[in-house]
């Protein structure tokens, strides 16, 4: 049975999410249920869910960010926050595809920068929670549309279900969109001459499938991408070009390319933790730059 201190006293208003509810003394674990029951969220999901901390945890306030960095935890604490929403893992782990080699983990286990990042996060009583597939899933252009509008370019509304977002812009050459993209580490595949109107833009990981996908547009001249493996979707997007469309890929970086999707997922939370502070950290590193649109 719940706490009495951690019950949920229904409010008559809905703002699209599901019924809305003071929260008086939430817990960690109630964070959880929502997750479950308006996200879709598993509680058997490798790699996923609370990560650090514990579900009795009175819930002060919500940070929410692509990366859990040291950084982030910093300011998580220096905010009074003690919940971390976030897409990607605390200890450098994705999911069992990526992560899965013999002792991997243990080894990420024993490195010293993941003994004190630990520490920190339990010394501080902050509980990190990982909503990676449960977001994606339920939200599969969230990520896509978000850095579009942090690039300032206008989405065409696309498909159900589609993870990309295809954007007109006014006509420029690769070049020019590439200044567009204010930050160091860009790469391109492509000719910097090239025109581009049409961009299609594919957050994180660029497979060819991904790729395929978004090309099947023929008016799409440039792709924006967080990032490709570079025996698949380098060499695909090489023989896209090879066999005569003029189209280009800008390469931006995946924890880059996801970064500005903290903010949809924070809008997220104040809509169903409406009584709960929450922030948005974006990661300012400078290997993880602020992905925006020109300055004015």
């Amino acid at each position: 049975m719940r706490n009495a201190a951690s019950r949920k006293i229904p409010m008559p208003q809905n703002v699209g999410f599901g019924q809305v509810y003071e929260d008086i003394g939430m817990k960690v674990g109630d964070v959880l249920e929502t997750l479950s029951s308006r996200l879709g969220w598993k509680a058997d999901t490798p790699l996923e869910g609370l990560l650090a901390g514990s579900a009795d945890i009175v819930v002060s306030g919500i940070s929410t960010c692509a990366m859990p960095s040291v950084d982030v935890v910093r300011r998580t604490i220096a905010a009074k926050r003690n919940v971390i929403l976030c897409d990607g893992h605390p200890f450098y782990l994705y999911d069992t595809y990526w992560s899965g080699l013999p002792g991997l983990q243990e080894t990420i286990d024993k490195l010293p920068e993941t003994a004190v990042k630990r520490r920190m996060i339990e010394d501080a009583g902050i509980a990190v929670i990982r909503v990676h597939s449960a977001w994606q899933a339920a939200q599969p252009a969230s990520a896509a549309q978000s850095l579009a509008r942090a690039l300032k370019m206008p989405a065409v509304k696309g498909s159900a279900g589609q993870d990309f977002v295809v954007c007109d812009i006014p006509a420029t050459s690769v070049a020019q969109l590439a200044q567009h993209i204010q930050g160091d580490g860009k790469r391109l595949i492509g000719n910097r001459d090239w025109p581009v109107s049409r961009v299609a833009i594919i957050p994180a990981m660029a497979t060819p499938a991904r790729l395929g996908d978004a090309l099947r547009d023929q008016a799409v001249d440039a792709v924006i991408a967080g990032e490709v493996i570079e025996w698949e979707g380098g060499p695909y997007m090489i023989d896209v070009q090879g066999t005569g469309r003029k189209c280009a890929l800008l390469l931006i970086g995946f924890a880059n390319s996801l970064d500005p999707d903290a903010t949809a997922l924070a809008q997220w939370a104040k809509g169903n933790f409406p009584n709960i502070p929450v922030d948005v950290l974006h990661n300012r590193s400078d290997f993880i730059w602020s992905v925006k649109g020109p300055s004015v």
